[in-house]
């Protein structure tokens, strides 16, 4: 099943994207 492999990725993408936002105290 591929949709593993895809749901990993999306979440992987997603994870980089809002520890930036969390690192930084707005």
């Amino acid at each position: 099943m591929a949709v593993v492999m895809i749901i990993r990725k999306y979440f992987l993408i997603i994870a980089l994207l809002v520890m930036p936002w969390l690192a930084i105290p707005s």
